[in-house]
């Protein structure tokens, strides 16, 4: 019984379905944070609008609106921050197959030239990280900001 890998035919098939699979994936991780993203605004704007209306007379509710804010934030950034990992270790693999399909080999495909010199990072986490914080800041100060009314 021969190894499915050993036939040359067999190896670019692999290949370019490894390929799809790993770019398929970083499409899908891209989709989870803009959903991770919405979300977490979504419970921002309507938080800070139902404060907007109903005040809280308490520092124990305050505190506690505060304490759940930022576990959402915190939750947030943990998933954008694993995401990323995710995302770097795709890009690796998408690297390999890149160069097992020669397509950064100069002269392969092109005269002198490699259809592919390197696969750039352009990650958004640091932008999600910086409007969760913004965002998680607005409602607090919305929280400690309002007038109470008994």
């Amino acid at each position: 019984m021969s190894n499915v890998y050993e036939k040359p035919e067999n190896k670019l098939e692999i290949l370019r379905i490894g390929f799809d699979n790993q770019v398929q994936y970083l499409r899908m991780m891209s989709e989870v944070d803009l959903k991770i993203f919405s979300g977490y605004i979504t419970i921002q704007l309507l938080v800070a609008s139902w404060l907007a209306k109903y005040t809280l007379a308490s520092i124990t509710l305050k505190a506690g609106i505060i304490i759940i804010d930022l576990a959402f934030a915190v939750l947030a950034i943990i998933a954008f921050h694993v995401n990323q990992k995710r995302r770097k270790e795709a890009v690796s693999v998408l690297t390999n197959l890149c160069e097992a399909l020669g397509f950064t080999v100069q002269g392969v495909f092109l005269p002198g030239k490699a259809i592919q010199t390197s696969l750039p990072m352009r990650p958004w986490t640091n932008w999600y990280y910086t409007a969760v914080v913004l965002a998680a800041i607005g409602v607090d100060f919305v929280v400690l900001g309002l007038k109470t009314i008994s």
